[in-house]
């Protein structure tokens, strides 16, 4: 679902620069992506530390994203640099 909805906001990413759908896009995939990494913690103890490190990481990178939208425009390029 959520690579269906980063595709369906390419077309106004390139044509208005406009992210907000492709972010949302890439939310749900990351969402998905942390919840299996906090089962790999659950079910795992030996591993726990490793999969709550990658869960800590993808849930600041995702906010990392989202609140490059709210930045104006000269910032909301350095910030996706960065961030990428």
């Amino acid at each position: 679902a959520g690579a269906l909805v980063l595709a369906a906001g390419i077309p106004a990413a390139f044509e208005r620069f406009d992210f907000t759908v492709p972010v949302i896009g890439y939310v749900i995939m990351r969402l998905a992506l942390l919840a299996q990494w906090l089962r790999a913690a659950r079910d795992d103890p030996a591993g726990r530390p490793a999969a709550l490190r990658y869960a800590v990481g993808v849930s600041v990178c995702q906010v990392a994203w989202i609140l490059r939208l709210f930045l104006p425009v000269p910032w909301s390029w350095i910030a996706f640099v960065a961030i990428a």
